[in-house]
This record gives C-alpha cells, structure tokens and sequence, in this order.
C-alpha cells in the first residue's frame, strides 16, 4: 500500500489531500476485517474455546541446545527449560516441543522430548534417549496463546 505523504507545517488542507486520507484508512480497514478467516481458535484448561483474531494471538518460538556431544546411556533424561515470562500470556500456552539432531549421531535419532509443566511464564520438559551412545540434540518450541 502507498504511503500517504504528511503535509508540511502550515500547508492548507484541502479536499484531495482529506479523500487521500480516507482512502489510506479504508484500505488499512478492509485488510484487517472482521472476516471469520481472520480469527483463530485456541482451547486451554484454564479458558476452554476462545476464539481471538488472528492478529491478536500471541505466538513465541524459540530452541535451546542440550551440552553438545554428550554421552547417554539408555534411559538417561536430561531437562530443560523456556522462559517464555516476556510473552506474557494471559493463560498457559498450548506448547509443541520436537527434537532435532544437531549432529551424526543415530543415538541422537532415537530420542523423545517431553513436556512437565506449562504455566504463563515457563515451559520445562526433559529428554528421553532411548539407545546409549554421544548425542547433539537441540529442542525447538512453538507455544501459541492468548495475550495477557
């Protein structure tokens, strides 16, 4: 969209530059319309359905990599922990964590990543590895929610 030139100090106002004006705002307010397509919906414990703008949802991505080349033996858990105080949800996120081997390694292949607790301002969770041997694992987390 064009951007709408601001009027030097003193200048007239005058006609078309007002109808420039209420073009630019009609513009901004058909693209963010109250269409159904522009709302999502997000269950929690704490609030059931809420179904919120899309553009109003709160969205917080982040990843921590576990001590690099790490020996494990099967069976072995290791934790870990988001801060996620600065996203301020108004309810605990809904939370998706995946591992991703950072390395070779087919130990770090065979590992599964679970969450312990969620509330507004952390996300913990730890590591199972499932076969022995040196592992590279990061944790990605994709938490969605709604804004405080």
């Amino acid at each position: 969209m064009a951007r709408l030139p601001t009027p030097d100090r003193g200048q007239p106002i005058d006609v078309p530059y007002l109808y420039q004006m209420a073009t630019a705002i009609n513009d901004i307010a058909d693209q963010v319309d109250e269409s159904a397509e522009k709302y999502t919906t997000i269950y929690s414990r704490e609030a059931q359905k809420q179904d919120i703008r899309t553009s109003d949802t709160k969205f917080f991505a982040s990843f921590v990599d576990l001590p690099q080349q790490l020996q494990v033996s099967q069976g072995d858990t290791r934790e870990f922990s988001f801060d996620i105080s600065a996203a301020n949800f108004k309810y605990p996120p809904i939370v998706t964590v995946t591992p991703v081997n950072t390395g070779t390694s087919n130990a770090s292949n065979d590992v599964l990543a679970v969450l312990s607790s969620i509330t507004t301002s952390r996300i913990d969770g730890f590591v199972r590895f499932n076969s022995s041997g040196q592992v590279d694992i990061a944790i990605n987390v994709i938490a969605i929610g709604v804004p405080e």
